[in-house]
């Protein structure tokens, strides 16, 4: 596994050797962000991206060599942060990584008055984690105006339309795996 493109493509990323952390393929992430940065390559320079159940941090470390600002990184497997410190080295300074529950780290960043730009949700899947996480991203103040949301879902799950901070924006099917865009209302 390497980050794909950007000031640091090809860097390899370690992973653990087991089915508990799903990394999201190259080809995958490659078109995840072709998608965000159509027709405005400047989209992700500047930006501040949130990595929730980040795992080894592929989709966050990828955002970072593609221009983003910062990111921050919530997982709550010791494993996946074990990785996650070794893959971060090269960006310390342009990388927070909180160890806690996706649900606890937002309640948290958002009494902290965070913002972000891109918001990548890649939980395990068919657990109810992305409608719930969706839900609070949808309640609380996290997120800048216009802001991308980036879920990451088996297909049996329906992530629907039904938001007031949200909107959808794409949805994709990867065979198993749908990747689902959303987009944050301008206030």
């Amino acid at each position: 596994m390497r980050i794909v493109a950007g000031e640091h493509g090809g860097r390899t990323l370690l992973s653990p050797r087991t089915l508990r952390v799903r990394p999201t393929s190259d080809r995958v992430r490659e078109n995840i962000f072709n998608i965000l940065v159509t027709g405005a390559p400047e989209t992700l320079d500047h930006t501040s991206v949130l990595d929730l159940f980040c795992g080894v941090g592929t989709l966050g470390l990828e955002a970072i060599s593609r221009g983003a600002r910062e990111a921050t990184f919530v997982d709550d497997s010791y494993q996946s942060m074990q990785f996650l410190r070794k893959n971060t080295a090269f960006c310390q300074t342009q990388v927070k990584i909180i160890p806690a529950r996706a649900d606890r780290a937002l309640e948290a960043l958002a009494k902290k008055n965070q913002h972000f730009d891109l918001i990548f949700l890649d939980p395990p899947y068919e657990h109810d984690h992305v409608v719930k996480t969706l839900q609070k991203l949808d309640t609380l103040s996290l997120l800048n105006p216009n802001a991308m949301v980036v879920a990451q879902h088996s297909k049996r799950e329906i992530v629907g339309e039904n938001w007031h901070k949200l909107s959808l924006w794409d949805v994709r099917p990867y065979g198993d795996t749908v990747i689902t865009f959303l987009r944050g209302s301008d206030g």
